[in-house]
């Protein structure tokens, strides 16, 4: 995976490059604070230990929905944990928590999507150093 500087090289060419998502996607890259991260990136030591971690975000996360009167809430949380058999090898775990009406969860993530592309794209145009065709140019296109 490439580290966060070579992701900042690569959007600034696709900037100099003319590629007008280029600029808001290293504004978001930006605001990656590395030694926080860094921070938080290390491994929890077992399954266990992410487990009980994962329930107190959770339940903490309740709380403030409550208190700022979010109705609907929709997480996802990825973090590390040392593989078991082998501490050696660190492992990801995700796992997701929605609180309020779970019937509006698919319009959440179409909507979460929707938003995050122009980004996503930018950076994926960065990373290839070409333009990355849509879905929708992909289907025009056929198989």
């Amino acid at each position: 995976m490439p580290s966060p500087e070579d992701l900042v090289e690569k959007l600034r060419e696709a900037i100099e490059a003319g590629n007008p998502k280029a600029k808001g996607a290293l504004d978001e890259l930006r605001q990656i604070d590395p030694e926080r991260y860094r921070r938080l990136a290390q491994p929890f030591e077992n399954e266990n230990e992410f487990n009980e971690a994962l329930k107190g975000f959770f339940k903490e996360l309740g709380v403030l929905r409550e208190k700022y009167k979010i109705p609907d809430v929709l997480v996802a949380a990825i973090a590390n944990v040392k593989n078991e058999k082998d501490p050696e090898l660190i492992e990801q775990r995700m796992s997701s928590m929605q609180y309020g009406n779970t019937a509006l969860r698919p319009f959440i993530i179409l909507s979460l999507y929707r938003q995050e592309h122009p980004m996503l794209q930018a950076l994926i145009e960065g990373l290839a150093g070409t333009r990355v065709k849509t879905a929708e140019e992909m289907t025009e296109a056929g198989p």
